[in-house]
């Protein structure tokens, strides 16, 4: 499973960062998804080891995310 860093940018990515430390898993990358009309690339990614399933994995985008900043860890 490719991990990603995760930076959080307002209190609300903060919050998720400071709950789920800054590592997180990476589980798709598509430039659309149905819900949001702009294009990605867009992540699904969730805390590690809770799977693509759990109630607090999410999509944030690559880049110009609001709440978060992005940076791939290398592994």
């Amino acid at each position: 499973m490719k991990q990603i860093i995760v930076e959080g940018i307002t209190s609300k990515g903060k919050r998720a960062v400071s709950k789920h430390g800054a590592l997180w898993d990476l589980h798709a990358r598509t430039n659309l998804i149905l819900f949001f009309p702009e294009i990605g690339p867009w992540l699904y990614i969730s805390p590690p080891g809770e799977g693509h399933t759990s109630k607090r994995a999410r999509w944030v985008k690559e880049t110009n995310d609001k709440d978060f900043r992005i940076t791939y860890n290398g592994n």
